[in-house]
C-alpha cells in the first residue's frame, strides 16, 4: 500500500497542478527570491555580509514556516473538502495557521529529541560523516525521520479541517501500516536526493558550472515533493479517520 499511497498522491498533484500553483505561488516565489539571496551573498568573501545573510536565513526561514503552513492547510482542504481557491490565494481568514504552527514545533522538537543521540554518534565518529558511505547515511536518516513523521504527522490535516487529534493517537492509527509507510518515506526522500545526486555527479565530472542550470530542476523536484508529503497525511487521514478508500 505503501506504493500505492504514493501513486495517488501523485496522481492528485498531476491531475491538479493548476490548483497546487494557485495555492504555492506566492510563497514558492518568495522562497526561491530568498534562495537567490543567500547563495548571491554567501559568494561573497566580506565578513560584512554575515549579518545581512543572517537576516535573510531568518526571514526565509520564517516565510517557509508560514507560507509551508498555508500551503498545507490549503491542500489538505482542498482533498479532504474540496474547497475550490481564487487564482491570488495567498492567505484565507479562518485558517488556523497558528495552531498547525505550533503543532509543526511540538513535532519538531520531538524529532529533535530523537536526533541527539545520532548528534552524539557523529560527534564521537566525525569520520562517518567524511566516508564514503556519507551519502547512504544521510538519506537513511532521512527516511527515518520522514517515516517518524508521516506515522505521528496525521494531526495536521485534522487541524486543517477543524478536528482535533493527538499526536499518540497518530502513532497508534498508522501502525498497522508502519511498513508501508517506510516504502512511501523512501520513496519521498528519492525524490528530494535526486537532483542532490545530479549536483554531485555534475561536480565529479567537472562540470560545476551546470549547478546553475540544476536549480529550477531543484526547485521542481522540491515543490513535488512538499506536496507529496503534505498529499500522504492527506490520504492517510481520510482513510484511517474518515473511511475513504485509498
Amino acid at each position: 500500500m505503501g506504493f500505492r499511497v504514493f501513486v495517488l498522491c501523485l496522481q492528485q498533484l498531476r491531475n491538479n497542478w493548476q490548483t497546487a500553483l494557485r495555492i504555492s505561488w506566492f510563497w514558492w516565489l518568495l522562497l526561491t527570491a530568498g534562495g537567490f539571496a543567500m547563495r548571491s551573498f554567501a559568494q561573497r568573501p566580506d565578513d560584512a555580509n554575515a549579518g545581512s545573510v543572517a537576516l535573510i536565513v531568518l526571514v526565509t526561514a520564517l516565510v517557509a514556516l508560514i507560507g509551508g503552513t498555508i500551503i498545507a492547510i490549503a491542500w489538505h482542504r482542498f482533498v479532504l473538502r474540496e474547497d475550490t481557491f481564487g487564482n491570488m490565494l495567498i492567505f484565507q481568514n479562518g485558517w488556523p495557521v497558528g495552531t498547525y504552527i505550533w503543532a509543526l514545533i511540538r513535532l519538531a522538537l520531538i524529532l529533535f529529541v530523537l536526533l541527539v543521540p545520532l548528534v552524539f554518534v557523529f560527534a564521537l565518529n566525525p569520520g562517518l560523516m567524511a566516508s564514503g558511505p556519507s551519502l547512504l547515511i544521510s538519506v537513511a536518516m532521512g527516511i527515518v525521520f520522514t517515516w517518524v513523521f508521516l506515522r505521528v504527522g496525521l494531526v495536521f490535516p485534522a487541524i486543517a479541517v477543524g478536528k482535533t487529534l493527538k499526536i499518540r493517537e497518530s502513532f497508534q492509527m498508522t501502525r498497522p501500516f508502519a511498513t508501508e509507510l517506510l516504502i512511501t518515506s523512501g520513496l519521498l526522500v528519492a525524490i528530494q536526493t535526486f537532483p542532490g545526486i545530479l549536483q554531485l555527479l555534475a561536480v565529479a565530472a567537472g562540470a560545476e558550472s551546470l549547478s546553475v542550470i540544476l536549480i529550477p530542476i531543484n526547485l521542481l523536484f522540491s515543490w513535488v515533493n512538499l506536496f507529496l508529503g503534505i498529499g500522504v497525511l492527506t490520504v492517510m487521514y481520510g482513510h484511517l479517520c474518515e473511511n475513504r478508500p485509498i
